[in-house]
C-alpha cells in the first residue's frame, strides 16, 4: 500500500513533468497551445499552484511572464485565472465588482452567498493582502440597505459551520421565517437576512425542508413572494436547495 509519503514524491514528480511540458509548449518558433489547455485543465487549482513552483525552479522565470509573451486575448485571460490562487481570483472579482459607476452586485452573490465560513475568511485575507484595505469596509462603502446588510454579514465569516442540527432549533427558525414573510402583513426582512446569513448550511437544508413540509409554499417560493431584485436572488442563491443538497446529503 502507497504512503503518504510517496504519494507526495509521486506528485512532485508529475508536477514538475507537467512544468517541463509548459516550457516545451512555450519553447521555440509557435506555441503549442493544445499542450497548454491540456495541461491547465488536467489539474486542480492547488497542484498548479506546485507547477507554478516548479516551474520557476527548474526554469528561472515565472511562468505567469512566459504565457504573456506567447498567448494574448482571452485565452491569456482563461490561463491566467486557472493559475490564480482561488483565494485571490474571488478577492479580485469582488473588487472589480466595486470599480467605476455602480456595484456589479451579481459578482458579490456569485461570491459570498456560495461560501462557508472558511472560505470567506481566506477570500478576506486574500482581499486585504492583495487590496490593502478590508472587504467589509469597501461592501459598506458600496451597497446600503438590506442587501448591504445580508452582504456585510456573510462577509463576516460569521455562518455556523456545524453539520448536524437540534431539532427544536430547526422547527424554532422555520416559524421565525414564516411570522417574518407569509405569516404577516409586510416583510420583516432583517430575520430572513439574520437567518439565511448565519445559520449553518445544514441547518438551512434542514429548515427549507420542514418550511416546506409545514406551510402552503416552500421557502423558496415565499422569498419570491416577499422579495424583488437582488436582495430577492441573493437570498435564493443562499437557499438553493441543489446545493445545499449536493453538499450535505439531506
Amino acid at each position: 500500500m502507497e504512503t503518504d509519503s510517496e504519494r507526495c514524491e509521486k506528485e512532485q514528480a508529475q508536477m514538475e513533468k507537467v512544468a517541463m511540458s509548459f516550457e516545451k509548449a512555450m519553447k521555440g518558433i509557435g506555441t503549442d497551445e493544445n499542450r497548454i489547455i491540456r495541461e491547465v485543465v488536467a489539474y486542480n487549482n492547488k497542484q498548479r499552484q506546485l507547477i507554478k513552483s516548479k516551474y520557476l525552479v527548474l526554469t528561472g522565470k515565472e511562468i505567469e511572464e512566459d504565457l504573456k509573451s506567447e498567448i494574448g486575448g482571452f485565452f491569456l485571460e482563461a490561463v491566467l485565472a486557472l493559475f490564480t490562487p482561488v483565494d485571490e481570483y474571488e478577492a479580485s472579482i469582488l473588487h472589480k465588482a466595486f470599480e467605476g459607476i455602480g456595484t456589479n452586485e451579481q459578482k458579490i452573490i456569485e461570491i459570498l452567498c456560495t461560501k462557508s465560513s472558511e472560505e470567506i475568511r481566506q477570500v478576506k485575507d486574500a482581499y486585504r493582502r492583495l487590496y490593502k484595505t478590508e472587504l467589509e469596509v469597501d461592501l459598506k462603502n458600496e451597497q446600503g440597505g438590506d442587501l448591504g446588510r445580508l452582504f456585510r454579514s456573510l462577509a463576516s465569516g460569521g455562518r455556523r459551520e456545524n453539520h448536524g442540527y437540534d431539532k427544536d432549533f430547526i422547527e424554532k427558525e422555520t416559524q421565525n421565517l414564516y411570522d417574518a414573510g407569509e405569516g404577516k402583513t409586510g416583510t420583516d426582512e432583517k430575520e430572513f437576512v439574520r437567518i439565511l446569513s448565519s445559520r449553518s448550511f445544514a441547518e438551512l437544508s434542514a429548515i427549507f425542508v420542514l418550511y416546506k413540509e409545514s406551510f402552503e409554499n416552500d421557502l423558496e417560493q415565499a422569498i419570491k413572494d416577499e422579495f424583488s431584485g437582488d436582495l430577492c436572488e441573493a437570498l435564493l442563491t443562499i437557499g438553493n436547495l441543489n446545493f445545499l443538497y449536493n453538499t450535505y446529503n439531506f
